[in-house]
């Protein structure tokens, strides 16, 4: 999915997974296992709120595609938007890592 693409598959959850017939913890697939702000974060976007829940959440990805043509203006931005948001949402719900020095002191 989207979500899990710009996360890089961090987000997990113990579910079952068909492919291996196991149980475990494997990517989330189910959007309400995500994190709240990230599903805030894709509401506003997609059913026009934080707070909006709706049946058919739907992003305007116009443009994204390799054979789609370019986006207008409006568009591109709209797709800006939502990338930064989902992203930012992300970054706010990941564990943060400590960056290992260059060297050792």
């Amino acid at each position: 999915t989207f979500i899990q693409e710009l996360a890089n598959n961090q987000f997990q959850s113990f579910r079952y997974d068909a492919d291996t017939d196991t149980y475990g913890n494997f990517p989330t697939t189910d959007f309400n296992s995500f994190p709240e702000q990230v599903r805030q974060e894709f509401n506003k976007f997609a059913c026009g709120g934080v707070n909006f829940i709706c049946d058919e959440a739907y992003l305007y990805t116009d443009g994204t595609a390799p054979d789609d043509p370019v986006p207008d203006p409006q568009q591109e931005v709209y797709l800006y938007q939502v990338c930064e948001g989902v992203e930012s949402a992300i970054e706010e719900t990941l564990p943060k890592t400590e960056k290992p020095t260059t060297s050792p002191t």
